[in-house]
């Protein structure tokens, strides 16, 4: 019997390129199949609350003017995760608040089951 996942695995690592911290949590990824798991609403305040009161931005955005980066240089982060996101893919130059993130985004109430994993499982229950 498969296993209803509660929250998908996630990974930080340091890029050495650009020289910052990675997290990827992955609703697909180590989530038993057929099970899909995405951002829930809870999930998705989170990461803007995040946003605002951390050093923690978009993977392939900029966070303005932490540490050394430059004040002229354009703001890279205003699209924010919103609910049904099931590949979150977060970066910072402070390992510590990415994994204070982590911490709470591994909580079950930050996910929910796809509508796609939902429909799925009745699909193949009732040709049973």
């Amino acid at each position: 019997m498969t296993k209803k996942p509660q929250y998908p695995k996630h990974e930080i690592w340091f890029d050495e390129e650009l020289k910052k911290y990675l997290m990827v949590f992955d609703g697909l990824d180590g989530v038993p199949v057929p099970y899909e798991l995405e951002l829930s609403e809870i999930g998705a305040e989170t990461i803007k609350t995040a946003f605002v009161n951390t050093p923690i931005h978009l993977a392939m955005g900029n966070f303005w003017n932490y540490k050394d980066f430059p004040d002229d240089e354009a703001l890279i982060n205003c699209e924010l995760y919103k609910k049904g996101r099931n590949h979150i893919y977060l970066a910072s130059y402070d390992l510590s608040a990415l994994t204070a993130l982590a911490k709470v985004l591994a909580d079950y109430r930050c996910w929910e089951e796809s509508e796609h994993s939902i429909n799925f499982i009745k699909s193949t229950k009732t040709n049973d």
